[in-house]
């Protein structure tokens, strides 16, 4: 497991755009799924 591992800037790119398409769902698609945007933060370290 790479997760060990500072983040390579790559995984953050990645992360980045990843949180940028879940910019463009509709609010409601987001806030019915708080797991995935605690699980986002977790991964980002915000």
């Amino acid at each position: 497991m790479r997760r060990a591992l500072p983040l390579m800037p790559a995984e953050i790119g990645g992360q980045l755009i990843s949180i940028s398409l879940l910019g463009l769902v509709p609010g409601p698609a987001i806030t019915a799924s708080p797991v995935l945007s605690l699980g986002l933060r977790l991964i980002v370290g915000l």
